[in-house]
């Protein structure tokens, strides 16, 4: 398999954003260590971190995906639930 150098940077920049929001976010530190804590750091991470790509429907497009179910919310909710 064949993984671009972008497709890459964006891992390091998702996982790091990630880790800052479950890590400091002050309202999630009393659920650190639990999976309620890392929807809740996921789920603030989608929908209130800059996007990757930055394009004009880009908001529209965000609140679509929360109303019918976000792709990477439900499938850290999968993990946690098989875990």
């Amino acid at each position: 398999m064949n993984v671009s150098d972008r497709k890459i940077e964006n891992v390091k920049v998702v996982r790091s954003n990630l880790n800052k929001v479950y890590y400091h976010s002050p309202d999630l530190q009393e659920f650190m260590g639990t999976a309620w804590g890392v929807i809740n750091a996921v789920s603030d991470m989608v929908t209130h971190s800059e996007p990757l790509r930055k394009t004009d429907s880009y908001k529209e497009n965000l609140f679509g995906k929360v109303i019918d179910g976000h792709g990477v919310i439900d499938t850290a909710y999968s993990l946690l639930k098989a875990a």
